[in-house]
């Protein structure tokens, strides 16, 4: 019994877990009474209310002593394995099988995948896919007479029977579509699995196990399709959100408000914010200053991220505060954001589930100030702390980073996890030419309502392509825009054209053409070395420079019409459009290469 508490208060120790003195003189007062030779005796003996310390003592101790006594291989003869053993957390209750067959395959394929998987979910594979089996397990159990007792008589249409029956689950409510594929993905590896390890040769678990009871790749359904990236946060919400840090700070702590604030401004997994060491920072040659993490999720060590001088700042300042905390403990050995509980030397880092748990009560208490960029109630469901990663990506898809260097920034093993944000950003540059689209006028100032449609479909095209673009606006002219801009019949004389469309986001362009053609005419007038007819050749006209400020005062009074929340929308969407434009071909039509020439 003295042994056993000693090796548990060992354990706890080492675990730098804190012990209360009141309750384990309570508990040896407790074991002298009953007289108990173990302290496995005292989970037998109900325990009064009041002691409820000295109960959680017991059982901490218990499990102590149990993992002090155990080891991997120990723990893969039982029924229920406790992860700690194997340096992961929670427990695989392998008793869900009903089938002692079924059940040893799940233990040597748990025992396989387990070291693969590194981090904060290293387990998770491994649960899920006994969850997963326990599907086949009871459509066996209730669908053979033998209950799936009898190995080689299983075969092809129980693997049927088990499709079907999560077919069925599916169209009754009781999974998802999704669930059914990944139950029927995982228990088809698993088969696979199993006799890739050697388990279906004589004198192994499932020796005599048919071929033909195995999951084919037509017996999986399709997986549903996965929604677009969108889950970065609206502008409004993120401002929302930085506005109220304070109370975040408030709240949860100096060091969780600096989490979030580090996860904003660089993009990384929460788990990598969380884990950053104090000596996070350096600079390059030329003195800007770089992020020093660790990509956990591909298992990159010193990757370096590129980061603003506020970013640095705050990393700098925090990194202050953190080292008066804990002044004795060596640099090298500090975390950045060390935890509170449990750590005497400042060298655990705060866990990401209570980072996590702090942010959702923070966001839960600003639930009604959240609202999206149509000025609509945003669910606060969706702020989560990995959404401050795909609104960091958004941004540097929306402001036109290349998709090579935002797979490096974001640590992304395909290309196609990257080109995902900048099919989100065709899609709000779509959104916001369908809103500008709304306040468009012709070369008149007249305001175009038929075929708003069609114009919206060339602008999109025009976007995708860039050769359609014509000064300040853009064209329907069919003969000109099949040619891609160069076939103007009217020598580009856009203001005057019947073909010609323009609207706010285009305002600046008209405006500064206003101040050429207005500039050009007062050259051409005080020109003293030009005949009269060369002046009114070339000099712009009035009519076109009374038209161009028509044009322009037209758009300018729809807007002054809006509401200001109106205009700050109409406004935000013009900011979409000319970031877009910028990446495409604008200006004025040129004339193309001619055929031979070199």
């Amino acid at each position: 019994m003295i042994t056993e508490i000693l090796a548990g208060l060992q354990w706890r120790t080492d675990d730098h877990t804190k012990t209360s003195m009141l309750a384990l003189r309570a508990l040896v007062r407790h074991a002298r009474q009953l007289h108990v030779a173990s302290i496995f005796d005292l989970l037998d003996h109900p325990i009064c209310s009041e002691s409820r310390h000295m109960a959680a003592l017991i059982r901490a101790l218990t499990l102590a002593v149990q993992r002090s006594l155990t080891s991997p291989e120990r723990e893969q003869q039982r029924d229920r394995w406790d992860l700690a053993i194997f340096g992961g957390k929670g427990q695989i209750n392998f008793k869900i099988l009903s089938q002692p067959w079924l059940r040893e395959a799940a233990k040597h394929w748990v025992s396989e995948d387990l070291p693969l998987h590194r981090g904060r979910q290293a387990t998770a594979t491994s649960k899920e896919t006994v969850r997963a089996i326990r599907y086949l397990s009871w459509s066996l159990q209730h669908g053979r007479p033998d209950h799936g007792l009898v190995l080689d008589e299983l075969g092809r249409s129980d693997i049927i029977r088990f499709t079907n029956r999560l077919a069925y689950l599916e169209r009754t409510g009781q999974i998802t579509t999704k669930k059914r594929y990944v139950i029927s993905t995982r228990v088809r590896r698993f088969l696979d699995d199993v006799r890739a390890f050697g388990l279906t040769r004589p004198a192994r678990p499932l020796a005599g196990l048919p071929d033909d009871f195995r999951l084919r790749h037509s017996d999986v359904p399709r997986p549903p399709e996965n929604p677009a990236p969108g889950r970065d946060l609206p502008i409004p919400v993120q401002r929302t959100i930085n506005a109220h840090l304070a109370d975040l700070e408030a709240r949860a702590g100096l060091d969780v408000r600096r989490i979030v604030e580090v996860l904003i401004d660089t993009g990384r997994r929460p788990e990598e914010a969380c884990q950053l060491p104090w000596d996070c920072l350096d600079s390059t040659a030329d003195g800007h200053h770089v992020l020093i993490y660790t990509d956990s999720k591909n298992n990159r060590p010193n990757r370096r991220l590129p980061i603003s001088i506020e970013t640095a700042d705050l990393i700098r300042e925090h990194r202050e505060n953190v080292h008066q905390r804990f002044p004795k403990t060596p640099l090298d050995q500090l975390s950045l954001f060390p935890r509170n509980q449990m750590n005497p030397y400042g060298t655990f880092h705060i866990g990401v589930p209570h980072m996590s748990k702090a942010h959702r009560e923070f966001i839960d208490s600003i639930a009604e100030q959240l609202v999206d960029d149509a000025g609509q109630p945003f669910p606060a469901a969706v702020a989560v702390p990995y959404s401050y990663r795909h609104s960091y990506a958004q941004r540097h898809a929306d402001n036109g980073t290349p998709p090579d260097v935002l797979r490096d920034l974001m640590g992304h093993v395909s290309m196609e996890t990257t080109m995902g944000y900048y099919r989100v950003t065709e899609k709000r540059v779509r959104q916001a030419v369908n809103q500008v689209a709304q306040h468009q006028f012709d070369s008149q100032g007249r305001r175009v309502f038929a075929g708003i449609a069609g114009l919206v479909a060339e602008e999109h095209a025009r976007l995708r392509v860039g050769q359609i673009a014509v000064p300040f606006g853009v064209c329907t002219e069919p003969s000109n825009v099949k040619a891609g801009g160069h076939a103007c019949p009217y020598k580009y004389s856009c203001i005057g054209c019947g073909h010609f469309r323009s609207d706010a986001s285009y305002l600046p362009e008209l405006k500064s053409y206003l101040q050429q053609l207005l500039a050009d005419r007062e050259r051409i007038l005080a020109a003293t070395d030009v005949q009269e007819w060369v002046r009114a050749k070339t000099a712009p006209s009035y009519e076109e420079i009374d038209q161009l400020r028509g044009l322009i005062r037209r758009v300018e009074d729809d807007l002054g019409q809006l509401s200001p929340a109106d205009q700050q929308r109409i406004q935000e969407a013009i900011d979409v459009i000319r970031s877009a434009r910028q990446k495409i071909t604008l200006g004025m039509p040129t004339i193309g290469p001619q055929e031979g020439r070199s």
